[in-house]
């Protein structure tokens, strides 16, 4: 009985360590999900940008007919306003639905012709609308 106590007490201790070392996705919270996305287009890794704020649904569908680089090449074009947006709207707080799956940032200054920025949360990441 002693010798079954070792291992399980080893196992435990090997996933409890596993654990503590998982970082938690980005897209989890509203904040950290502005701030990868800011640093992802500051990075111009626009092909890991996509896959980031693009929800799994959309991305499919996006990517059916088209590679992830003629994706990126037809939102690069949007993206020094997204960074203004998004630094705009970093360290506020946005109107949340009931249910607070959707949060609206409104702009102070409009930046084109956006005055608010969506964030709908499906599951269990924050998502770009």
């Amino acid at each position: 009985m002693r010798f079954l106590l070792i291992p399980i007490c080893l196992l435990f201790a090997a996933v409890s360590i596993l654990r503590a070392e998982e970082k938690p996705d980005p897209r989890e919270k509203l904040d950290t999900t502005i701030a990868e996305t800011i640093r992802l287009i500051e990075a111009k890794d626009t092909a890991a940008l996509i896959k980031f704020v693009l929800p799994p649904k959309e991305l499919q569908q996006r990517l059916e007919n088209k590679t992830i680089e003629e994706v990126a090449k037809e939102i690069e074009a949007f993206l020094p306003n997204a960074l203004k947006i998004l630094k705009q709207i970093q360290g506020t707080k946005p109107g949340l639905n009931e249910d607070e799956t959707r949060a609206v940032y409104e702009l102070k200054e409009a930046v084109d012709v956006h005055k608010v920025v969506t964030f709908v949360k499906e599951e269990k990441f924050w998502y770009i609308k």
